[in-house]
């Protein structure tokens, strides 16, 4: 329950910060933005991929079992990401389905990544490091100008295309996963 705790006073010490602009008081929020991230990334691992894919973890021999417990993790990872929608402050259904689609691909690829290394505090350390790095422009960096007609569509197709290579990643990895524990152990 710790996790849970430090992650909930951590946004509430951000909120003191959300109008700084001056470039010395940024320490604060990064230091904010990485305390946030780190218990993020902890409670969330531990809820998808410590409590959702335990059950699988006998199972690792059936690939089907293999598959099914990436993409049933990565779902619910996605889904649960669904009460932005509520809690984000934009109320934007289109932002909101787009990172449910994202953050459930993304939490396919990491369901991958625990279940080849069963370690769970690596992908809570990788999931952390992810965050933090997504937020470091919004800390440090304000944009000001019209991004070209040219740089949305490349954003765009990025936002696309990336989520569906860490899910074809996942499932390939999950798919041959036999190979991967054999050269493992040899």
């Amino acid at each position: 329950m710790i996790p849970i705790y430090v992650y909930f006073l951590s946004y509430l010490l951000g909120l003191g910060m959300v109008e700084s602009t001056v470039p010395i008081s940024n320490c604060l929020p990064f230091l904010t933005v990485v305390l946030q991230q780190v218990t993020t990334g902890f409670y969330e691992e531990t809820a998808c991929r410590g409590i959702i894919m335990s059950p699988f973890e006998e199972r690792t021999d059936d690939r089907k079992a293999r598959v099914a417990a990436v993409v049933i993790s990565g779902v619910i990872f996605g889904m649960s990401h669904s009460l932005n929608f509520l809690f984000g402050g934009t109320f934007d259904l289109g932002a909101t389905a787009l990172l449910v689609f994202c953050t459930g691909m993304w939490g396919m690829f990491v369901a991958a990544v625990y279940l080849v290394s069963h370690n769970l505090l690596f992908v809570m350390v990788l999931h952390a490091v992810w965050d933090i790095w997504v937020r470091l422009p919004g800390i440090f960096f304000e944009t000001s100008f019209e991004p070209t007609a040219l740089a949305k569509v490349g954003e765009t197709l990025r936002t696309i295309i990336d989520p569906f290579m860490m899910c074809i990643l996942a499932i390939v990895i999950a798919l041959v996963y036999d190979k991967i524990v054999k050269n493992k152990t040899e």
